[in-house]
This record gives structure tokens, C-alpha cells and sequence, in this order.
């Protein structure tokens, strides 16, 4: 980098708001990032020993997420840096991918805009004629022993102390809610895959159908007299595989799979579910994983968790497209 270009860039970042503890980037490669901190440090003729980094929340795919603090600089964040020119070409050169918060730029706004237009043809008909159609929202979730850390309540000018020890330790959930009377069915599982998918839809499948069954009508004429069934449910890769959706189609005929738009948690009110109920269990700490299962199946299962429908959060179910 020229003389010039750093100055521009000293420029550049001094002009930048003050932020405070700041969500950085993804990385794939800690020699990697050390590497990229430290040529950018060297840039701005900062001592390495006044940055803190830390990673933190690892991903599935084994990337981590990365916060700055402590640095002398208007704009403590990497975020920032990757839009000025020079830098861009580095951060191409080693390999980075910088992690945003918006899913618009990856939303296909027509697809998006003929959603809501399908979801409101399969509403009508569900809400005058449930014997007739169902509609189910699908998702999976996690949760870990780490302690969640959310806002809360203290008083002013003093900190207050929540427990955040790590531990090792999660529960995995595939779970369904049906849109009419919000009846939630959640599962555990070990992990998320095609195979699981498959079974769980058919335990699924069991309950509707003994629900149908309760109601004096026979088993044997499900299939062809029973209500049909549109699951709404995320691109996940394993829940379009070839295979897994032909089994779906030959073993259980009442159920249509609608796949949501790309990038669309939104549109699947399912997502409130699981932020509220990582919200409840937020600041507390438990001991071993069966404490933290037994308590989500109260939740969960047991209809102990209450949901504010009409909470309008970003990218968790709004249900500003699905009218309670």
C-alpha cells in the first residue's frame, strides 16, 4: 500500500462513527485473521497490544464470529474496513467472508411478493374448512448449556452480574405449529438430517392422523378422506433431497411440502416460537443437558411457553403476513 492510499485510509477510518463492541466478520482460518489484524494494525501504526480479540458463538460449519474491543481507533470494528478499496483486495487475497446482518441483499423480492398471496388462498380455506386443510409451519432449532445473554433489567449506574460459563452440551429440536389453534408438536433429536426429517414427519403424520381418528372416522380412510396437509418449512438442503421427498410423497399423500421463499425466516412464525423460548430461558444456567430438555418439553410440548404473536421482531415469524 502507498503512502497515500494509508493516509486516505487513516482518513477514512477517522471520519467513521464511534461504535462500541461491534460484530466483526466470519472467518474460516484463525492464522489467517491474526495475519489480517496485524497487517492492518501495522497500517495505522497501532500497537498490537491495545486490540483484544475475541471468537466467540462457533459456527456449524466452523467458521466463528469475531468482536474487537479496545481499539484505539474511532471505529472498532473490521466491518468498516472492508469497504475501502485497498483493503478489499486483501481481504479478497486471504480468503475472507464478512458476515452481515440484513438478508435482504440475498431475498428474491418477487418470489417474496407471491408468498404471501399463496399463503392467503391456503388461509382462507383452513380457517372456514380445518376438516379440509391444515397448515403446519416446519423449522429446527438448538440449544446450547451456554448461557444466553439477552437485555435486561438493572439498576442505573450499577452492572449487573450474569452467569456465562461455557459448557458442552446441546439439545436439537425439529418441531411443527399449526396455524389455526397454534398446537405445537416438537421433537428431539440427536441431529439434523434427511433421514431424522423423514421420521419426524412421520411421527407427525401418526399424531394428525389419530387426531382425525378421535373424531369417529376410520383409520383406513385417512389417506384418501383426511384433511390434506401443507407444510410450510425453510430450503434446507436435506429437506428437498430426491429421495426423502419421493418417500414423502409415496408414504404420506396428505401432506404438500411449500417451500418459503430464500432467506425468509419471516414468513415461518415458527421462529417466534424459538426466540421466546430461548428469551425464557435466557441468564440461566443448567446443569446438564436432561435439565434443559425436560424444561423445553414444558415449554415446548406442555403449551407452558406463552408467545406475544403480534410482536414484530426481525426475521422471527412476524405475523404481520400470517393474521392471528
Amino acid at each position: 500500500m502507498t503512502p497515500e492510499q494509508k493516509q486516505a485510509l487513516q482518513e477514512h477510518i477517522q471520519a467513521m462513527p464511534s461504535a462500541g463492541y461491534a460484530y466483526a466478520l466470519l472467518i474460516t482460518n484463525t492464522i489467517k485473521l491474526k495475519k489480517f489484524v496485524r497487517l492492518v494494525l501495522e497500517l495505522l501504526n497501532l500497537p498490537l497490544n491495545r486490540l483484544t480479540v475475541e471468537l466467540r458463538f462457533p459456527e456449524r460449519n466452523g467458521s466463528a464470529k469475531m468482536y474487537l474491543k479496545s481499539l484505539p481507533i474511532a471505529a472498532p470494528t473490521l466491518m468498516h474496513y472492508c469497504r475501502f478499496e485497498p483493503l478489499q483486495k486483501l481481504r479478497c487475497s486471504l480468503g475472507y467472508l464478512w458476515g452481515k446482518y440484513d438478508l435482504e441483499d440475498k431475498q428474491n423480492p418477487v418470489e417474496r411478493a407471491k408468498f404471501p398471496e399463496l399463503l392467503a388462498e391456503y388461509l382462507l380455506i383452513a380457517r372456514e374448512q380445518p376438516e379440509r386443510l391444515q397448515i403446519w409451519f416446519w423449522d429446527e432449532s438448538g440449544f446450547s448449556l451456554r448461557v444466553i445473554r439477552r437485555k435486561n433489567w438493572g439498576k442505573k449506574g450499577k452492572r449487573k452480574n450474569i452467569p456465562g460459563q461455557r459448557r458442552h452440551g446441546r439439545v436439537n429440536i425439529m418441531g411443527a405449529i399449526r396455524e389455526v389453534d397454534r398446537k405445537r408438536v416438537c421433537f428431539f433429536i440427536k441431529k439434523g438430517n434427511a433421514e431424522i426429517f423423514h421420521e419426524q414427519l412421520q411421527q407427525l403424520n401418526e399424531l394428525i392422523k389419530q387426531e382425525w381418528v378421535n373424531k369417529g372416522n376410520r383409520p383406513e380412510d385417512f389417506a384418501k378422506l383426511g384433511p390434506k396437509i401443507i407444510l410450510i418449512l425453510d430450503n434446507a438442503s436435506y429437506h428437498k433431497r430426491r429421495d426423502i421427498l419421493a418417500k414423502i410423497s409415496e408414504e404420506f399423500p396428505n401432506f404438500v411440502l411449500e417451500f418459503l421463499p430464500p432467506y425468509s425466516p419471516d414468513y415461518n412464525i415458527i421462529e417466534l416460537v424459538w426466540h421466546s423460548c430461548k428469551e425464557y430461558i435466557a441468564h440461566r444456567l443448567f446443569k446438564s443437558v436432561d435439565e434443559l430438555q425436560s424444561l423445553l418439553d414444558k415449554l415446548l410440548n406442555q403449551g407452558e411457553l406463552v408467545i406475544k404473536w403480534h410482536r414484530k421482531i426481525k426475521n422471527k415469524g412476524n405475523m404481520t403476513y400470517v393474521a392471528a
